[in-house]
């Protein structure tokens, strides 16, 4: 999701070498969908719900959508109208 290879992780962790701005963001807007996938079902159930393919989303992955900034904050977006009662 942060189109970083794990080899890249280990040289950051090593040389405590630290991300750009866009990898932040992703990093920060990935928080805020735990965080809310995690208050609407739980760990376990937002851990389900990504492998599931709701209606809101046209059928697709919820993981799948997590590629891109648009595809989170469309995920983002689902979960607050699931959280509203509005049918998602």
């Amino acid at each position: 999701m942060l189109f970083i290879s794990e080899r890249t992780l280990h040289r950051y962790a090593k040389d405590d070498g630290g991300f750009n701005g866009l990898q932040i963001e992703r990093i920060l807007l990935l928080e805020v969908l735990i965080d809310i996938g995690n208050e609407t079902f739980g760990q376990e159930g937002f851990k389900s719900w990504l492998q599931s393919r709701p209606f809101s989303l046209n059928g697709e992955i919820v993981k799948s959508k997590l590629t891109t900034h648009n595809g989170i904050q469309e995920v983002i977006d689902t979960l607050g109208r699931i959280q509203h009662g509005i049918s998602a």
